[in-house]
């Protein structure tokens, strides 16, 4: 056990049950006269205060200095449980030979085991060498960590992205969407004010997304100056992939890529496309209002949705501006129509008190224009007088409907069943963001941001491959685990004890829990 000069700084680390413990670094700036406190992570600890764990890194530093005894062990204890359960994904999923052909066997492994420590902790990747130490594995200090993201580029990562997408999106029906990702970086030229998508008042960059609907993998991904609006970033995209030579079936696509120029663009290169009209597009609207009384007397129209009511449907033909073919599915949900008219009114009466009081707010002020009058003032307050009836509002708006364009499928049921499989790419961006440290870029270098999104790219492709068998195998131990963070750490504890001399390894007994879910992913156990 060491015994050491330094003050040492205890931090709860929930996730993994254990303390980090932290050394400060203070660094004076003789300029501004302050002291900033830098601290390094340089071991882990069962409890405050305790016996510490140091990491091979300081060891390594601090040997001259460090003043220790140290019993020899006999014995070494690795945790296998997440390798295994993530090792049969890397084989399922097929990605080691690409990784292989594109970065070599060093780097490809590299690769895997951060992904692996990204996916098994949500930590940065800054001190994974602790996590790859206990789980058997080489270890990356922080220093080789950065060099390796700078190795991952944007050309050697278009080496994996080609035949990756060729292999897994060829023939497929393809889900882009785009999100935002905050950052304080001041060195990299992606990172600009645009449209943040989480109300946050930050510098940002875009981050394009594809999927493969069928099996929602992600398929390819790119970094996008964050200036850069959604209708922008689809030609980007379809020119990226015509540089790696794939070419989609179809593009699911959110509203906010709609436009005209966007649909003939994609129709242009042999891409067909499912998309939803903004409520703002003046076209559909003739055809809502002429198919409105059709719609209840269209039976064969009615779609089911899983609480049991019912949503309407009517197609239209509408072909594109070419004179290619094209279908206009309209849809109305009673239930839908009946909250947005609640929350209309709520805003409306929300108004009606605030012109009466006298206490108007600024952004109000179209509302209040629209709907109501002044009257005559009395001793109790202003008098309102309504202006436009909210049943008018609801009839120009149009509540309860809204439309599906597409030149790829005729049936408004499966167009609507297709569009609803892209909430899968809804479901990989907030994994990104809340499950793989991705809410906030800390890298500060754009070639170093690459690769760290490369390598949350390789470990959200693992997750999303651990999803799906739970999904699908999920009901024999969800007493024991429900989210794929339950299923790593049911398993963390299964280990392997390897023994100086000529004993052979021992491994430990799986909880019942580790068991069926072992079983699930029919991993057949050593020992």
């Amino acid at each position: 056990m060491f015994s050491m000069i330094d003050d040492f700084k205890y931090v709860w680390n929930k996730q993994r049950g254990r303390y980090n413990v932290n050394i400060d670094n203070p660094v004076y700036d003789p300029v501004t006269k302050k002291t900033s406190h830098r601290y390094k992570l340089v071991g882990t600890a069962a409890e405050k205060g305790g016996e510490i764990t140091f990491g091979p890194s300081y060891r390594l530093a601090m040997g001259k200095k460090a003043v220790f005894t140290v019993a020899e062990t006999i014995s070494r204890t690795t945790l296998m449980g997440e390798n295994l359960i993530i090792d049969k994904m890397i084989k399922h999923t097929g990605m080691r030979p690409f990784l292989l052909k594109a970065f070599g066997k060093d780097d490809a492994q590299s690769i895997l085991d951060l992904a692996s420590y990204m996916l098994c902790t949500g930590n940065p990747l800054s001190p994974a060498e602790y996590w790859l130490e206990n789980h058997g594995k080489k270890i990356i200090t922080s220093e080789r960590v950065s060099e390796l993201l700078v190795r991952l580029n944007e050309d050697a990562v278009a080496t994996f992205l080609g035949p990756w997408m060729s292999r897994k999106g060829k023939g497929e029906s393809l889900c882009y969407d785009i999100t935002s990702l905050s950052s304080h970086a001041r060195h990299n030229h992606y990172v600009e004010w645009g449209h943040n998508r989480d109300k946050e008042k930050m510098k940002q960059i875009n981050l394009a997304l594809l999927s493969a609907k069928s099996t929602a993998v992600p398929i390819w991904f790119a970094p996008l100056p964050g200036s850069m609006n959604d209708s922008r970033t689809l030609r980007e995209m379809v020119s990226r992939l015509k540089k790696l030579d794939v070419q989609p079936s179809a593009f699911i696509m959110d509203r906010g890529f709609y436009s005209q120029e966007n649909l003939a663009f994609v129709t242009e290169n042999g891409i067909k496309f499912i998309i939803p009209v903004p409520q703002s597009v003046k076209w559909p609207h003739k055809h809502i209002q002429e198919m409105r009384s059709r719609m209840m007397e269209n039976i064969s129209g009615y779609i089911r949705k899983e609480n049991g009511t019912i949503i309407q449907s009517q197609t239209v033909y509408a072909p594109l501006p070419d004179g290619s073919r094209g279908w206009l599915h309209i849809y109305y949900d009673d239930e839908a129509a009946l909250h947005r008219r609640q929350s209309f009114m709520e805003h409306y009466s929300r108004c009606f008190d605030e012109l009466s009081s006298g206490e108007t707010v600024d952004e109000h002020q179209k509302f209040y224009k629209e709907f109501f009058e002044l009257g005559y003032k009395t001793k109790n307050g202003q008098k309102i007088k309504a202006k436009k009836k909210p049943e008018t509002y609801f009839d120009e708006h149009f509540f309860g409907y809204w439309c599906i364009y597409t030149n790829a499928e005729k049936d408004a049921k499966t167009a609507l069943e297709n569009y609803r499989e892209r909430n899968g790419i809804e479901v990989l961006f907030d994994d990104l963001k809340n499950e793989l440290d991705c809410e906030r870029l800390r890298v500060h270098s754009s070639a170093a941001m690459y690769g760290r999104l490369f390598i949350q790219f390789i470990a959200l492709i693992l997750l999303t491959a651990i999803r799906r068998v739970i999904e699908e195998k999920g009901a024999k131990f969800s007493k024991y685990a429900k989210s794929y963070r339950d299923v790593l750490r049911r398993v963390t504890s299964f280990s392997k004890v390897e023994f100086k001399g000529r004993y052979k390894p021992l491994y430990s007994t799986p909880t019942k829990g580790a068991r069926l879910i072992f079983e699930a992913f029919e991993i057949n156990l050593p020992g």
